[in-house]
């Protein structure tokens, strides 16, 4: 990438025209040491990727390896979005080997490995996070603001506020719907069902008994999900450390 940089900015940059030279004294030099690998890695020029964005290419265009994503249907971030995330499975699915400067050896990648730098997150980050996701890749932006309006950040407030008052339908819908409680939109239905006259809280836990009349997989489920967040409200309210919610499966 410093190569690339350092090729474009000492032809475009002159100080006849930017009333700035950019000679040796002005690029930028790696500082890392990364030592021979004898497995593939990312060690290649640099790829620039160009999308033809009119419409005519983009009707015409197909993908086979989109998962069943049209990307004749995308348009512009979508479409970009698109293209990184198969180039990252590409990646991934090449046994592509990194090396981890604090194992001081070479691994297999891994998606916390990548990150995609972008000219402005405001209006596309969260279309590129959409994307990336639905293409099973986790991801989050660093952004400046809207930080607690993350998915993951407003899973873990309602969380909070499950430990506090767990008699709070939306939170516990949102909590038991996310990985936190692994629940389909279909399980969370069966649920509600079985106890309309109550809260959530309470057919979450009727649920998890064996007379509930529910599959008996969608029972346990929902009386495991019930313990642990029992054990959880416990542990708030007596104090703790990592140690001890690492062992209740919240960590």
């Amino acid at each position: 990438v410093l190569s690339a940089i350092n090729f474009i900015f000492a032809q475009v940059m002159v100080e006849g025209a930017m009333e700035i030279g950019y000679g040796k004294d002005e690029m930028l030099y790696a500082g890392a040491n990364y030592p021979q690998s004898g497995g593939h890695t990312l060690q290649s020029p640099v790829e620039l990727d160009i999308i033809a964005d009119d419409e005519e290419d983009a009707s015409e265009e197909t993908d086979e390896s989109a998962e069943g994503t049209d990307e004749a249907e995308l348009r512009g971030a979508a479409r970009e979005a698109q293209l990184i995330a198969e180039r990252l499975k590409e990646i991934k699915a090449g046994n592509t080997l990194v090396f981890d400067s604090s194992a001081g050896a070479y691994r297999p990648f891994q998606w916390r490995d990548a990150v995609v730098l972008m000219r402005s997150v405001k209006g596309t980050a969260n279309e590129m996070l959409e994307v990336l996701r639905r293409n099973d890749i986790p991801a989050y932006a660093s952004v400046d603001a809207g930080y607690f309006q993350e998915q993951e950040i407003r899973v873990m407030l309602a969380l909070l506020t499950l430990l506090d008052n767990a008699r709070q339908d939306i939170p516990l819908a949102a909590v038991m719907l996310s990985p936190i409680g692994g629940f389909t939109p279909k399980e969370l239905a069966e649920l509600r069902q079985a106890a309309m006259e109550e809260d959530l809280y309470t057919a979450l836990h009727r649920a998890g008994n064996k007379e509930s009349g529910l599959p008996q997989e969608l029972s346990g489920h929902a009386a495991r999900f019930a313990e642990r967040l029992s054990g959880w409200r416990v542990l708030s309210r007596a104090g703790t450390d990592l140690a001890a919610l690492s062992g209740y499966g919240l960590l």
